[in-house]
């Protein structure tokens, strides 16, 4: 949970965010993906994906960035 990270990722959604420098916290999520069905792990990756196809590619990130530059000028 630093960075970016919480940017792009949406909790049980997308992935799953743990608190930094958390081992246990890092563990539990880990075993949580792990226990879930290959069917809801290849929702999770396709959400996961989809997400960052809509949102955080380079033009769009581009964009945006030109877009507040633009708005504060």
């Amino acid at each position: 949970d630093t960075g970016g990270v919480r940017e792009q990722l949406i909790h049980e959604k997308t992935g799953y965010l743990t608190k930094y420098k958390n081992a246990e916290g890092l563990s539990l999520a880990l075993q949580r993906f792990l226990n879930l069905s290959s069917q809801e792990q290849e929702v999770m990756s396709l959400a996961c994906r989809a997400r960052i196809e809509s949102n955080f590619t380079i033009e769009k990130m581009t964009d945006n960035y030109l877009n507040l530059y633009q708005s504060l000028l």
